[in-house]
């Protein structure tokens, strides 16, 4: 059973690289796409200027599908959406956007548009802010 950390509310016993592989694996046998999306919380946080990081998460999960995750890393946050591609992850974006009630710095890298391995993906979403794939909520693109 999925326990969450009352502290954050993001999967506490759940590795991101194991289901990242299990979504790819499921991903590729069944010719489905998935998405994963990063949010600064720092930037997000600031830009609010309301509530503490764990507050933010708190707001943020409402909008989670049951089949979404999210895990912390590097103090960000990284959602995995399966069967969503690169728009409709564009599209999850703007809604956080409303919940958290300021612009986010997100990047998205889908599966498979943007790479068909999970280090190609994760590489992305690390470096996404210096090669231009932060999405732009205006117009939901990258």
């Amino acid at each position: 059973m999925r326990q969450r950390s009352d502290a954050t509310s993001v999967d506490a016993d759940a590795s991101p690289y194991l289901e990242l592989g299990h979504e790819l694996e499921r991903s590729r046998r069944y010719e489905r796409s998935f998405a994963l999306v990063r949010i600064r919380v720092d930037s997000a946080k600031t830009s609010s200027g309301n509530g503490t990081a764990s507050d933010l998460v708190g707001r943020l999960e409402t909008n989670m599908r049951s089949i979404d995750r999210v895990w912390a890393m590097d103090g960000d946050l990284i959602y995995l959406l399966p069967e969503c591609d690169r728009e409709r992850a564009a599209g999850f974006v703007r809604r956080l956007e409303d919940i958290a009630g300021s612009t986010l710095s997100a990047t998205v890298a889908s599966f498979p548009e943007d790479g068909v391995t999970g280090g190609s993906l994760i590489a992305l979403l690390s470096d996404g802010a210096d090669a231009g794939e932060s999405v732009d909520s205006e117009n939901g693109h990258n």
